[in-house]
């Protein structure tokens, strides 16, 4: 109870005296990476005219929970303070996100967010091409442009690709030119764009960190269809169906056999052709592998569609590939 009286003693000698913000911001390591998927972070609250009252921190947009001040006791213009994220973090090349929030006596409150990576006591190698992750038994374009990214924290790290088709036994093996990102000395970016044909791949990268440690990430039957004709794989889904045009899009996804010109028409249960979108070769909706792409329940004229149920066409080289339901319901 003593503790809180001299916090509200605090607050209100401080509430009206200062406007200025506290400034709240996590040590070195957030810049860096991390082996320990469950750290202690510290951290260091500053204000130039109040007493600091709180600090709280979450990760990867979770929930809030207080920092540990280190001298026992959120009451002066400087604390250090400590938090430990309530579960263990994921490990790999995906970054998360710290936020910290500081409020101080006169009732400012600010925040800050900081980037940072976990990984293992091998290199992390993250695949992707366009931008999109691959996946084994995906469709990729005969010319996939891999984006590999590695990550270690016992730097340098030398890599290599090998590729393989169709189960050959004399795959191509190729050496990895990284380049250290301009924002982390232990973050390294390399890109792969071989030429393909029709057929099935393997792909295996392979990176080794100053201490001789392996860490290797394989993707296999990635399918390549350059001559055969152009195809949805699959079944085309939507969602959320139903859905509600007032408060947010239905988004439709399908798997191309190869890149190409697509049209997306919707229509109405008349066969009445009410929107028509275009989606050009290797862009988004007219990828090789998989697309997502948006309606917002408006027609071309841009007027919001009635309830109802609406058929979507995905139509390639003249001719439809595919089609699905969807139905608005507002």
């Amino acid at each position: 109870m003593f503790k809180y009286l001299i916090l509200l003693v605090i607050w209100f000698l401080g509430f009206g005296i200062s406007s200025a913000a506290p400034v709240a911001s996590f040590n070195q390591f957030l810049n860096d990476v991390s082996t320990d998927n469950q750290p202690t972070i510290t951290g260091i609250a500053t204000d130039q005219a109040s007493a600091i009252v709180s600090v709280e921190c979450r990760v990867d947009g979770g929930a809030w929970s207080s920092a540990t001040p280190l001298d026992g006791l959120f009451n002066s213009g400087t604390e250090s303070f400590s938090w430990v994220p309530p579960q263990a973090l994921t490990r790999g090349v995906t970054s998360h996100e710290a936020d910290v929030r500081c409020l101080d006596a006169a009732g400012n409150i600010t925040y800050s967010t900081y980037m940072f990576y976990i990984i293992g006591d091998r290199p992390e190698i993250g695949l992707q091409s366009r931008g999109t992750n691959i996946l084994n038994g995906d469709v990729i374009d005969k010319n996939p442009s891999f984006d590999i990214t590695i990550i270690s924290n016992q730097p340098p790290v030398i890599a290599q690709s090998v590729l393989l088709k169709d189960g050959a036994s004399l795959p191509t093996t190729q050496s990895l030119a990284l380049t250290v990102d301009s924002n982390n000395a232990y973050i390294f970016h390399t890109n792969y764009a071989p030429t393909l044909n029709d057929g099935k791949y393997d792909i295996k990268i392979e990176a080794t960190d100053s201490n001789n440690q392996t860490t290797t990430k394989e993707v296999i039957d990635l399918i390549v269809q350059v001559t055969a004709d152009l195809a949805v794989q699959g079944t085309p889904l939507n969602y959320p169906n139903p859905f509600n045009p007032e408060t947010g899009p239905t988004n439709i996804s399908y798997i191309l056999s190869k890149p190409a010109d697509i049209a997306l028409t919707v229509h109405d249960l008349t066969g009445s052709q009410i929107l028509k979108k275009n989606y050009i070769t290797d862009a988004t909706g007219g990828n090789a592998g998989y697309n997502e792409v948006a309606w917002n329940g408006r027609d071309s004229g841009g007027n919001m569609v009635g309830n109802g149920i609406y058929i979507y066409l995905i139509v390639g080289e003249g001719r439809v590939l595919a089609k699905g339901k969807v139905t608005v319901l507002k």
